[in-house]
């Protein structure tokens, strides 16, 4: 059955941006929107409007953590909210106000993307991992989502920098770019698989495999042969 309708907006943008995540028995789930919560038992769904704080007309990503705050992205900074309460993080805590990903660590700090950066906040103190705060970043390598696997590993695509790996244990990061140039516009871990997405191409790679060996498996002519 169809829970909620009517809420997209026309975004004047080339790319979609939607997630799907359900926590503590809510649905959260957004399209070119804001961010909606649904409650199956009541088949109430509830708009979590960040306008007013931020001043963005649709959100890019959001994170529900295990202390159930709910984390909304945006290009105009990063909202946390608990209990509906807003706290605002721009780039007076960030290296810039248009932050693109956001997940969860297994030490429960929050990995944070940006255009051309790369950033842990513990809710205390923000690290740096990539970027620098005076230099604002280019959209060519913007940091589009992060996927973490069974080992804790987070992987991620960075657009021109390609595929993304980083190792919260050691805080070793690396990257293999596609080897044609292609920006790398998503990846996703399942099992061991690892999916990588480069713009109308997919490649199966895995989670054990290194630097060099993630972009030998294009799979987009067996699967369009599926369809």
């Amino acid at each position: 059955s169809v829970i909620h309708r009517k809420f997209s907006r026309d975004i004047y943008s080339t790319s979609n941006f939607s997630k799907l995540q359900v926590a503590k028995g809510k649905v959260f789930f957004f399209y070119n929107s804001q961010l909606y919560q649904h409650n199956p038992e009541s088949k109430v769904s509830l708009e979590i409007d960040s306008y007013d704080m931020l001043k963005a007309y649709h959100i890019n990503s959001f994170l529900v953590d295990r202390e159930n705050i709910t984390w909304i992205i945006t290009n105009r900074g990063l909202v946390n909210i608990n209990s509906l309460a807003f706290m605002n993080f721009d780039s007076l805590v960030f290296l810039d106000d248009e932050v693109t990903a956001v997940t969860e660590l297994p030490d429960r700090s929050i990995l944070v993307g940006f255009n051309d950066g790369l950033q842990v906040f513990d809710g205390a103190e923000v690290k740096t991992l990539l970027g620098e705060k005076e230099i604002v970043g280019h959209p060519k390598f913007r940091i589009t989502n992060f996927t973490t696997d069974k080992n804790g590993i987070v992987w991620f695509s960075s657009n021109l920098r390609g595929l993304g790996r980083f190792d919260p244990k050691t805080n070793q990061l690396e990257f293999e770019p596609h080897p044609e140039g292609i920006f790398a516009n998503g990846v996703d871990v399942v099992g061991d698989s690892l999916f990588i997405m480069c713009r109308s191409r997919l490649y199966l790679s895995d989670i054990s495999n290194r630097k060099g060996q993630h972009f030998k498996n294009d799979i987009t002519s067996s699967i369009l042969n599926e369809l």
